[in-house]
């Protein structure tokens, strides 16, 4: 069995993480149109709790999230969940204000994921957007923090479409959010996803890949936990095949079942077991693979 990569989860669960024997390297905190409402307190806080587990932290900065399109972003709209209306000159003003945060709270060598899975609803095809993303990455490089620029795993044919974006990130990214809801065909051919991803990134770009966001729901259980278990399995048997194409780290959604997830997101239900371990505590089968067995 070949060594794992660099692993992370959300920041909030670093340091249980770290408790229960995992080796953390990297620590989620998500940004998005709700800290236009709600301010960035909260996420100063996970930051914070990467940091004191040891963890880099990564920040998926989510601003144009679903509602992205040629169109919002060319002439705004309102959010579709948090009801607060959006547009370019705001985008730049809170990447502005969350480089502040993260540059004070998480230090240099942070990182930004800019508006992962952008490449949806039109805006695979809209050239203005490719320069877009490159002027917002200077926004996080000026305080000194690291960016990456990740595509949704789907459209390879387009990613090309973004080369200055691509040209001003440190990293690009990759991800893989699988559920019997949405994807009970493709599910088991997971590591082939992360896999195959990422030898494109590689040929294409030729810049280091952080898998930054990868889930496998275990909805419904029991069939579903063995299946997350099996394919968690096949990812860590497959790490040098990984590491061979440039991948730096691989960052599973959450640590624990989150019983309180919004069902309204893409994949219902099953947002709510992402973890490997049980809401109260208890581990799923898949978590075997993350403790120290090499």
């Amino acid at each position: 069995m070949p060594p794992p990569l660099p692993l992370g989860f959300d920041a909030k669960a670093a340091q249980q993480a770290r408790g229960l024997g995992v080796a953390v390297s990297y620590g989620t905190a998500w940004a998005g149109a709700w800290n236009q409402k709600y301010g960035w307190n909260g996420l100063a806080t996970e930051i914070q709790q990467a940091r004191s587990a040891g963890a880099t932290p990564v920040i998926p900065w989510l601003y144009w999230s679903d509602d992205i399109s040629p169109a919002c972003v060319a002439n705004g709209c309102v959010d579709r969940y948090q009801g607060v209306p959006k547009d370019r000159a705001t985008w730049t003003r809170l990447s502005n204000e969350l480089a502040d945060v993260a540059a004070r709270s998480g230090g240099a060598g942070t990182i930004v994921v800019i508006e992962p899975e952008f490449n949806k609803n039109g805006i695979e095809t809209y050239e203005a957007f490719d320069g877009y993303l490159a002027e917002e990455a200077a926004i996080f490089h000026q305080r000194g923090l690291r960016v990456v620029i990740s595509f949704g795993n789907w459209g390879q044919s387009r990613w090309t479409n973004f080369d200055r974006a691509v040209a001003s990130a440190d990293l690009v990214g990759t991800m893989a959010l699988q559920s019997s809801v949405r994807d009970s065909g493709s599910y088991m051919s997971g590591a082939d996803l992360l896999v195959n991803a990422s030898r494109y990134l590689q040929g294409t770009f030729g810049k280091p890949i952080l898998i930054y966001d990868v889930g496998f729901s275990s909805y419904p259980e029991p069939s579903y936990e063995t299946n997350q278990d099996t394919v968690v399995g096949d990812i860590f048997r497959r790490m040098s095949e990984l590491r061979s194409a440039g991948v730096v780290g691989i960052i599973w959604r959450m640590l624990a079942d989150d019983p309180a997830f919004d069902t309204n997101n893409y994949h219902g239900p099953a947002e709510r077991y992402w973890g490997l371990l049980h809401a109260d505590g208890r581990a799923k089968t898949a978590f075997r693979w993350f403790v120290p067995i090499y």
